[in-house]
């Protein structure tokens, strides 16, 4: 069963007045909207910026240096380029 309901003064207040019964367990996801996240000035990093990470981070000696122009000749065996 799914709850909805907003934190308000610190406590949890269900929507339609709802009250599980005590001791139910309940699992709290939090669902932060667009509004919030502008007013926390909190936003979740682009896919993008997240691979950025990554970037020249392989540096093994046993990789091809032309892994990303002859890709298709390392995944599927077509000729090189």
């Amino acid at each position: 069963m799914t709850y909805r309901a907003k934190m308000v003064g610190g406590k949890v207040e269900f929507e339609g007045g709802i009250k599980p019964a005590d001791g139910v367990e309940l699992r709290v996801d939090v669902v932060s909207t667009e509004k919030q996240q502008e007013t926390s000035g909190a936003r979740r990093p682009t896919l993008s910026e997240v691979l950025l990470n990554f970037a020249g981070t392989m540096n093994d000696p046993d990789l091809p240096v032309d892994g990303s122009v002859n890709h298709d000749h390392y995944i599927y065996g077509s000729p090189k380029r």
